[in-house]
């Protein structure tokens, strides 16, 4: 099976320690994926705005990040809500859409929220939890969003 990867095994066994298995495999060197599933060309793209994603789940993170960056969207992330406010605050003029979790270890969304708002009243914000939540009403009256985890590639866009 390896040599028709081009890859190997190497074996270790000690008497009373059992055996170890190392199968080595090479990594593919291949193209980034670009959206190629049934209808991904009717899913809205962007042109190059700016979003920041904060979020404590990296694996999250990654998903989103690749996601969003794969339909056009210039992506910075963040893993927790003070790292978040710290990346907003050194260009706050640049950044089109704050998409936040609303459950953080250090600020919660809410508190990014506020935050952010003191720097720049009109960015848009995208709150995210798969918790079930109960937000302010003023946070909707001001121009915020919410969406459940977890959700599809097209409901995010």
């Amino acid at each position: 099976m390896c040599k028709e990867h081009n890859g190997f095994i190497n074996i270790e066994s000690k008497p009373g320690e059992g055996t170890t298995f190392w199968v080595y495999l090479p990594v593919p060197q291949m193209e980034p994926a670009g959206p190629d599933f049934p209808g991904a060309d009717r899913l809205a793209s962007g042109k190059g705005e700016r979003i920041l994603l904060i979020d404590d789940d990296l694996l999250v993170l990654d998903v989103i990040e690749e996601m969003l960056s794969a339909y056009g969207y210039e992506v910075t992330t963040a893993t927790c809500g003070q790292e978040g406010v710290q990346l907003f605050s050194e260009a706050p003029e640049h950044i089109n859409l704050v998409l936040t979790d609303v459950v953080m270890p250090d600020f919660s969304g809410r508190e990014v929220f506020r935050r952010i708002r003191k720097m720049r009243g009109d960015v848009k914000v995208l709150f995210s939890s798969g918790n079930q939540v109960e937000l302010p009403e003023a946070v909707e009256e001001n121009g915020a969003a919410f969406i459940q985890k977890p959700y599809s590639l097209s409901e995010l866009l």
